[in-house]
């Protein structure tokens, strides 16, 4: 089918904004403390609280913020748990906690301002009576450790913390590491670190700039800026796999490379689907006419390790009604459908729903449009209550275009 025979058949599954409500909880424009510019992964506990990370704020480098439910007949307060200042843990917070309410961990990109800011660290926040943030590690000091690291990191259930960073390890070059962390123990008294890979800009990548995805398996998955395979430098996805039994080092396999056709300026951050699948977002690609407005896509693991890893794609945005340029994660119901959001324009959430019995085809519904008084620029996966309703942050947009928190009915 030709693109735009395909394009055509995707447009008569596109279904106009829904008939849902969003209510913005929080305006950033009226708290400075709180700072501004929400991004990344937010977080949410049984009470109610939502919990996320600020870009900037009045002490200049972004603040841990905490949104507290309202009592009767009132409103969502804020509070500033921690904010980045020179001296601390740094400055510069990557995007989105990770962990959870008792203890946070997330990594910020620099130490400082000026000439020597240093490669940032990794750190954990307690919120144990008073919040206490504390290094795990200043990556400026670790030989062959990564610069730069991107949030937010993963946690695994034994405590130990994975992060990517664009720049550093040990390769020739500094193309990027992946670090993990691994908490005291027994002969352990204090954090420990090792680089369990290091891109070498070749056919693995260079410079990986989103999160990774931790499966249930404790395989790590993530994509590179690029790769330098021939001249099509197309963007490359990875598996780190634990060692094997008796061994000690990780296990680095390329599954996938996207050509620009596929996915021009880079994959966003992965999510596991039905079982043997894994999720993502394609912010770009190109098409005859030039840059396209992105995708949604599924990659499904083989069932023997010699073959291929099968790509398909669920939807691909127009640019018209239904969006365009998804960035963040997407997120799963429990009836398999997908929820999003793009960033074109002033941004949409999106939902995409199965096909059904005997068809093969997902429908795409825009379940809101921002106008930008009501928040710009989607900049966080959306949160998935268990009343059904769907939270999320707008980068700018609100009072004082300084970002929102928004919860959706659809």
């Amino acid at each position: 089918m030709s693109f735009a025979l395909r394009t055509l058949a995707l447009l008569s599954l596109a279904q106009p904004a829904a008939a849902s409500t969003l209510h913005t909880i929080f305006s950033f424009g009226g708290a400075p403390k709180l700072g501004s510019a929400p991004v990344g992964q937010i977080v949410g506990d049984s009470a109610g609280h939502l919990y996320g990370i600020t870009n900037d704020s009045t002490a200049g480098g972004g603040a841990v913020y905490k949104l507290s439910p309202p009592a009767a007949g009132s409103t969502w307060t804020g509070t500033a748990l921690y904010q980045f200042v020179v001296g601390r843990v740094g400055v510069i917070p990557s995007p989105g906690l990770a962990g959870n309410p008792g203890r946070f961990f997330a990594a910020t990109d620099a130490n400082s301002y000026g000439e020597n800011y240093g490669c940032g660290s990794v750190f954990s926040l307690s919120l144990a009576n008073a919040a206490t943030a504390t290094p795990i590690s200043r990556l400026n000091t670790a030989p062959g450790s990564g610069c730069y690291p991107d949030g937010p990191v993963n946690v695994a259930a034994n405590g130990e913390v994975f992060a990517i960073a664009g720049n550093g390890g040990s390769a020739e070059g500094g193309f990027g590491a992946i670090m993990r962390f691994r908490p005291p123990g027994a002969g352990r008294p204090h954090w420990s670190q090792q680089t369990i890979y290091s891109f070498t800009g070749k056919a693995d990548g260079f410079y990986p700039q989103q999160p990774m995805l931790l499966s249930a398996s404790g395989a790590l998955y993530g994509t590179a800026l690029a790769s330098s395979n021939g001249e099509a430098y197309p963007t490359p996805l990875f598996r780190l796999a634990p060692p094997a039994p008796g061994q000690k080092t990780w296990n680095f396999s390329l599954i996938y490379q996207f050509p620009a056709s596929e996915c021009a300026d880079g994959v966003g951050q992965l999510i596991e689907g039905p079982p043997g699948t894994i999720i993502g977002p394609c912010s770009d690609n190109l098409g005859s006419g030039g840059d396209q407005p992105g995708n949604i896509f599924t990659l499904t693991i083989p069932a023997s390790s010699n073959a291929p890893w099968t790509r398909k794609v669920l939807w691909t945005f127009t640019g018209g009604a239904d969006g365009g340029h998804p960035q963040t994660a997407v997120t799963l119901d429990a009836a398999g459908n997908v929820y999003g959001t793009t960033s074109q324009g002033n941004g949409t959430i999106f939902r995409l729903t199965p096909p059904a019995p005997g068809q093969t085809a997902w429908t795409e519904t825009t379940l809101w449009n921002f106008s930008g008084s009501d928040g710009s620029m989607p900049s966080s996966p959306l949160l998935l209550t268990g009343a059904g309703t769907l939270i999320g942050t707008t980068y700018r947009g609100g009072q004082g275009d300084a970002g929102t928190v928004f919860e959706l009915t659809p």
